[in-house]
């Protein structure tokens, strides 16, 4: 018991108050999606039109660019090539024993296009209060930008043992 309450004591000193520039808990944090195209076909592909929850947070151009670099990244990754024919040849004549043991050339996109995401949150969106997920995490099917940061002032949350203050890394 007496261990307990120093470890709560000394989580509680460390824990600093939320203010209205700092990182929101995720449970306070909104978040909206913005849908997958089909208008092309099954190729992944994001809507390109600005979403109204960005207007004040980030320009058009940057966002639209943003989501036709991933668009094309998704078809580079989705086209038919030399490679993934004997990719899949291999698979075939191996009885699938040959997938376990490389990369396909598709595995390795998504992978580019995963760290191309992570680069652009940190180069553009999380300064501005944004953090776009990647949308194999959502089994591709939408892209969930979250904010980070309030927008209006809030006071500063006292801690509890249910809510310390603090913010899990995303």
């Amino acid at each position: 018991s007496r261990s307990l309450s120093f470890l709560f004591s000394v989580q509680m000193a460390e824990v600093a108050p939320i203010h209205p520039n700092s990182p929101l808990p995720i449970q306070d944090r909104k978040c909206f999606f913005v849908q997958r195209d089909y208008s092309k076909g099954l190729t992944a592909a994001f809507s390109t039109e600005f979403p109204t929850e960005l207007v004040r947070v980030i320009d058009e151009r940057t966002w639209v660019s943003f989501v036709k670099e991933l668009n094309e990244r998704f078809s580079v990754a989705d086209a038919i090539t030399a490679r993934s024919v004997m990719e899949t040849f291999l698979g075939l004549c191996t009885c699938y024993i040959f997938h376990p043991c490389t990369r396909s050339s598709y595995e390795i996109h998504l992978e580019d296009i995963s760290d191309y995401i992570d680069d652009v949150n940190d180069q553009v969106f999380n300064s501005r209060g944004l953090h776009v997920g990647n949308p194999m995490e959502h089994g591709m099917r939408a892209l969930e930008v979250s904010f980070l940061f309030s927008q209006k002032e809030k006071q500063p949350l006292q801690p509890t043992i249910t809510n310390l203050g603090i913010v899990p890394r995303i």
